[in-house]
């Protein structure tokens, strides 16, 4: 994996302020709007492999469409 690419250890937050246009990529998966509410302080502490297992989201289809749209 190269320095840019996303993993499932990668914090939502840090994917989300880096690469903001990954934020289409999360609602189309479902995932809340973490722009605000406590999904927003949850991001900034979550794994991506932990929101996927939260949300119940393939977490290797949603690396991978994130990782496209970097």
């Amino acid at each position: 994996m190269g320095n840019n690419s996303i993993g499932k250890d990668t914090i939502v937050h840090e994917i989300i302020k880096n690469h903001p246009q990954t934020a289409k990529v999360f609602c189309k998966f479902g995932c809340p709007d973490m722009s605000k509410g406590i999904p927003k302080y949850m991001s900034k502490i979550m794994k991506l492999k932990w929101a996927c297992k939260i949300h119940r989201v393939n977490a290797d289809e949603l690396i991978k469409e994130l990782n496209n749209a970097l």
